[in-house]
């Protein structure tokens, strides 16, 4: 199985710049997500490429977003690892400060700073011989070291470390061809999901997720974000029932007397004059005029 066969999508990068999504397993509407987002399909060896051309860094991620959204409303098994859709690659020539290459037989990274190689430490990687150079060992499987590569980068990546990812596919001709198929025996031996620890994560939040993954009680989620392996399993809820209307007692007169003396006294009605915009102002009256003395 290659590296590009062990998720339901995988979102790469070629040596010369092409981005391109493969998917593992048919998704509703995946054709018009991936066109509608700008990817053009092209058979390839048994599969259906999507190919986006070599474009700056800031149109590749936008593309490349949106056709992940949608198709995430299929499957959440998707793995990431194109670097042309990382805004801090501009170029193919662009010196990253940490590489990460795949080859036939070994994952190896190389680290430009002390931050980057503490982080790639953390996820396993083993330090060199040579300096700032490190490999993941030997006895991961491919999808073990898979996992790790990823993990690693999105924790560079939002530390603000530029990644690039070497997948050892030079050209979008070079891409691997679809496995063989034979039956649907490994199919169904394959994870629904998985979820990954490392050496530093905290034993309490390790516990946690064990006590409630074996916890049998049901968790609510949405249909669409349930793969749709896992829709076997699914129960739909059941709305409570509304609670049944309480019968009311009829008052008393003494009831009726007690309420009135809580109540206190009536407020007093006062009269308040209104005028209308028509009310013209009082006649100024004329000014009295003394009489004068008689002649």
């Amino acid at each position: 199985m290659a590296l590009t066969d062990h998720h339901d999508i995988f979102i790469g990068s070629t040596g010369d710049g092409w981005t391109f999504v493969v998917l593992n397993r048919p998704l509703p509407n995946a054709a018009r997500i991936l066109t509608g987002a700008g990817f053009t399909a092209r058979e390839h060896q048994g599969r259906t490429l999507y190919l986006l051309p070599p474009e700056t860094a800031e149109d590749a991620h936008e593309r490349a977003g949106v056709a992940a959204y949608g198709l995430m409303a299929h499957t959440l098994d998707l793995v990431d690892l194109a670097w042309t859709t990382r805004q801090h690659s501009t170029s193919p020539d662009a010196q990253p400060d940490v590489t990460i290459r795949f080859t036939d037989h070994a994952v190896t990274a190389t680290a430009a700073t002390g931050q980057a190689s503490a982080v790639l430490v953390q996820y396993g990687f083993v330090p060199a011989v040579a300096q700032r150079q490190y490999a993941l060992p030997s006895r991961l499987g491919e999808r073990d070291a898979l996992s790790a590569a990823v993990r690693a980068e999105a924790h560079l990546y939002a530390d603000g470390v530029s990644v690039r990812i070497d997948l050892g596919i030079a050209t979008w001709q070079d891409i691997p061809p679809a496995p063989s198929r034979p039956g649907a025996a490994p199919e169904a031996r394959r994870a629904l999901w998985e979820a990954d620890f490392h050496s530093a994560t905290p034993a309490h939040l390790v516990a946690a997720f064990a006590t409630a993954l074996a916890d049998p009680a049901p968790v609510s989620r949405e249909r669409a974000c349930v793969p749709r392996e896992c829709h076997a399993h699914l129960r739909p809820l059941k709305p409570d029932a509304p609670a049944a209307p309480q019968a009311t007692a009829a008052p008393t007169p003494r009831d009726l007397a007690r309420a009135r003396a809580a109540r206190g006294p009536a407020l007093a009605t006062v009269s308040v004059p209104r005028w209308s915009t028509t009310t013209r102002p009082p006649a100024v009256a004329a000014p009295a005029v003394t009489p004068g003395p008689r002649r």
